[in-house]
């Protein structure tokens, strides 16, 4: 865990994945984050919102779960970019749910609302459309230019560029069923990272894709994006200084 600092923390909203969330679990006092929504995706974000099915739903659900699926609805995403934060710090791991269609409108495949909805959750899906396939490369391409103008006038952006990990802590591979979804993976987040770069003013934390290891046996399961320590210690030091920058410009440019 990181030393305490004498500063205020940094007051950060993410928008992502464990991927981002977990590594700040690292920051001693350093981080307060004021905001938190994982399980969507940027086809979902740039749909029509729809307002969350008046339902039966799983009460088993935490809050945290049912609250992502409620906000990948709504996308009320948007309204969380004016959050008076130090940084917005954006991941997209959660890609790897893809999309399905329902009235007209997009939305995650996420497992979450797949639990939470049971058996209704199937009964909406009339189109699902593959993380992996070339439909949904298409379909994030589709909507990356939008997206990214809307986050042209956040000045106070972070990007997470995490990559997939192909390894284990002990130099082991990953099962061979992760190897065509990483490699797919990574390939999209890498468009994804390309474009933000080239059309917002984002901080990207540009780590090399080495650090990037999965942990054996790790809360949440064993997977290309459940990290060592070591890579979330890697992680939250390189967020803490990309918003320690945007912290110092930002106080610059308002005296």
């Amino acid at each position: 865990m990181m030393r305490a600092v004498e500063s205020s923390p940094y007051r950060l909203a993410v928008l992502g994945s464990c991927a981002t969330r977990d590594p700040l679990n690292h920051s001693g006092d350093a981080v307060e984050v004021a905001w938190y929504q994982a399980r969507t995706c940027i086809p979902s974000m740039m749909a029509s919102p729809r307002c969350f099915p008046d339902i039966q739903k799983s009460p088993d659900m935490p809050l945290f779960e049912q609250r992502n699926v409620q906000c990948d609805f709504e996308k009320s995403w948007r309204e969380r970019l004016e959050l008076e934060v130090d940084a917005i710090v954006l991941d997209f791991v959660d890609e790897r749910f893809g999309a399905f269609e329902w009235q007209g409108s997009t939305f995650t495949f996420s497992t979450a609302f797949r639990q939470l909805l049971g058996d209704a959750a199937r009964q909406m899906v009339e189109r699902y459309i593959n993380p992996t396939s070339g439909e949904y490369a298409s379909l994030v391409a589709k909507h990356l230019d939008g997206f990214c103008e809307r986050l042209q006038d956040v000045n106070h952006l972070i990007i997470n560029d995490v990559q997939w990990a192909n390894l284990f802590e002990d130099g082991s591979a990953l099962p061979e069923q992760w190897h065509r979804l990483i490699m797919a993976s990574n390939r999209l987040l890498d468009t994804i990272h390309e474009r933000i770069a080239r059309r917002t003013r984002a901080t990207f934390l540009s780590l090399p894709k080495a650090a990037y290891v999965a942990r054996l046996g790790h809360r949440w399961g064993d997977a290309p994006f459940h990290y060592t320590q070591a890579t979330e210690e890697r992680i939250v030091a390189a967020v803490l200084q990309a918003a320690g920058g945007l912290r110092d410009k930002r106080g610059h440019t308002s005296r």
